[in-house]
């Protein structure tokens, strides 16, 4: 597969690196051709296997989506989690096409981080609107940041919370 051809290459500049700065990391990015885990090639432990779930549904959890990208999606991050110890992601969390549209993937991005969270994933980026804007970019870093630290606190309680922050009064 091509994934393991390309690993095999990334391992070898790991090996390098590991001679001269033993305490960095090679990362590299397991997307298209190269997203599948491969089924003989290990990444050494200084390598990051970051992972990009394009294409998948942005409706609801791909852990709970049937559609084939999400369901493919799901398996390749376990897949992975078999054979990396360090895997990240590089979620994107906005609509490319129309920046200022709503983008309602609250239900997913929200569950997904605690899906990241159960596999063994120990490294998240967002990759949002920049400084383009987004109708809500705010509020979605701040939830999400908060669910980086603990997966398991409720969505709509820092929802709520955030609101009540910036609002005051306003809020209601």
């Amino acid at each position: 597969a091509t994934s393991g051809l390309f690993l095999r290459f990334v391992n070898q500049v790991a090996e390098r690196v590991q001679k001269t700065h033993p305490d960095n990391y090679v990362s590299t990015l397991a997307y298209a051709i190269t997203e599948k885990a491969p089924k003989i090639t290990r990444p050494h432990d200084n390598v990051i296997i970051r992972l990009c779930p394009f294409g998948i549904c942005c409706g609801h959890s791909f852990a709970e989506c049937t559609s084939r990208q999400s369901v493919e999606f799901y398996k390749t991050l376990q897949d992975w989690g078999k054979i990396c110890s360090n895997i990240f992601i590089w979620h994107y969390a906005t609509n490319f096409d129309a920046y200022l549209l709503p983008f309602p993937n609250f239900g997913e991005f929200t569950k997904d981080i605690r899906v990241y969270h159960e596999n063994g994933v120990n490294g998240l980026f967002f990759q949002g609107a920049g400084d383009r804007g987004s109708s809500d970019g705010e509020l979605r870093i701040w939830v999400a940041a908060r669910l980086m630290w603990n997966p398991e606190l409720s969505p709509d309680s820092l929802i709520d919370e955030w609101m009540h922050g910036v609002y005051g009064k306003a809020y209601a």
